[in-house]
């Protein structure tokens, strides 16, 4: 489990290094860079927004299911 994690970590800090690197060898000024890089994040949030709206949704109806009780 811990070779698991370390795992996780370094690909993360890698991702996140590269990342890095690529903003700032990247020939788009910064202003532009700056607002792709907000609108990006703002499109991220929205669909992440959805996507847990819509899971609420579908635990919330499992579980209205799981309550009812067993016809005998």
């Amino acid at each position: 489990m811990r070779r698991f994690f370390s795992f996780i970590a370094g690909a993360l800090t890698g991702g996140l290094v590269g990342a890095v690197l690529a903003m700032l060898f990247t020939p788009i000024p910064g202003q532009v860079l700056r607002n792709k890089i907000i609108e990006k994040s703002i499109d991220i949030s929205n669909e992440v927004k959805v996507a847990q709206k819509n899971r609420r949704i579908e635990l919330e109806n499992e579980l209205a299911k799981r309550r009812r009780p067993t016809p005998k």
